[in-house]
């Protein structure tokens, strides 16, 4: 059902746009597998030489190839793919539910991240932990996202 959308059981063709979203959000989902598994190659590696790390915390090296790949992932394909995704694969509404989930997002880190930092320094949190608080923003703004694009 990828070339077609389903609508009171009649099929219609997709038009341009959304084949060309589905097909960025498909090459999305590749990288990241790819990401992920690079990275377990890469710790897998790392046990064996009694250097493993852990993505979630600040402890253990990365290996450098890995850290560089990422970064170039992270910084020139992953920009240029969003910049091509924003230019023309998507329409007013996912616009809109996209731009509304970076706004949820963006309020939550703003309440979130120095309420936690004030605690912490309190002694009544423990100290606020970077990636948690990346993975949470992301996470907002997913749900916001989808919720907004497909209710």
């Amino acid at each position: 059902m990828t070339g077609t959308a389903m609508k009171n059981d009649k099929k219609y063709p997709l038009g341009k746009k959304e084949r060309l979203n589905r097909t960025i959000m498909i090459f999305c989902g590749v990288i990241g597998v790819l990401t992920g598994g690079i990275f377990a190659i890469a710790n897998d590696t790392g046990v064996e030489n009694g250097s493993a790390y852990d993505l979630f915390t600040n402890q253990g090296a990365i290996p450098v190839s890995v850290a560089i790949a990422f970064t170039l992932v992270w910084c020139v394909i992953m920009p240029a793919v969003a910049w091509i995704w924003h230019r023309k694969a998507i329409d007013e509404q996912e616009a809109a539910a996209y731009r509304d989930g970076g706004y949820y997002s963006a309020y939550a880190f703003i309440i979130i991240t120095p309420a936690w930092w004030m605690l912490w320094r309190g002694g009544i949190l423990p100290q606020p932990h970077g990636v948690g608080i990346f993975l949470a923003f992301n996470a907002i703004w997913l749900f916001v996202w989808f919720w907004k694009k497909y209710r």
